[in-house]
């Protein structure tokens, strides 16, 4: 209403409410200066590197934007079944891609044994998300302390590295 626009005009614009909420969702992607670093080469340590992308994950996924977001999807993936898939291809395509990418190059430079980088970089995805999934679940903002985000990131990183650790 402020800005003068009705609520017709805008789901027409976007062609309905899960289009509107998907294009949240991207902007918020792509206004996140870091986003594309997930899958960036680089010469850093297993763990540190997998520290770093997780760091950023947190920083992404328990951002008032972040949390709204899964709070928004939990809720409209009832109502638009469609809206629930269009979530998991942004998921895959914003964060799951490119982490798969970087596991992907860690193996090529022998710091990581074979593994199905895919299933990787979706399961460190889920892992890192879920504090913001609860906070989203019962309203608790914000879901975490900075001191609790980093030691969830160091676990979670020195897990990863443990898994993907050549023997």
């Amino acid at each position: 209403r402020e800005a003068g626009v009705s609520k017709q005009t805008i789901y027409a614009k976007f062609g309905g409410k899960p289009g509107l909420i998907l294009a949240m969702l991207q902007r918020m992607s792509e206004r996140s200066r870091s986003v594309a670093t997930f899958g960036a080469d680089d010469d850093l340590p297993l763990q540190e590197g997998l520290l770093r992308r997780v760091r950023l994950l947190i920083e992404l996924t328990n951002s008032a934007s972040g949390v709204a977001i899964i709070t928004i999807s939990r809720r409209e993936a009832r109502i638009f079944p469609e809206f629930h898939e269009e979530m998991l291809a942004a998921r895959r395509r914003y964060f799951v891609e490119p982490l798969r990418l970087y596991i992907d190059s860690l193996q090529r430079r022998g710091l990581a044994k074979p593994v199905d980088s895919l299933r990787m970089a979706e399961a460190l995805v889920w892992a890192v998300s879920q504090d913001a999934v609860a906070a989203a679940s019962t309203g608790q903002w914000p879901p975490a302390s900075p001191e609790q985000d980093e030691a969830s990131a160091r676990f979670v990183a020195r897990l990863f590295a443990d898994a993907l650790r050549p023997d």
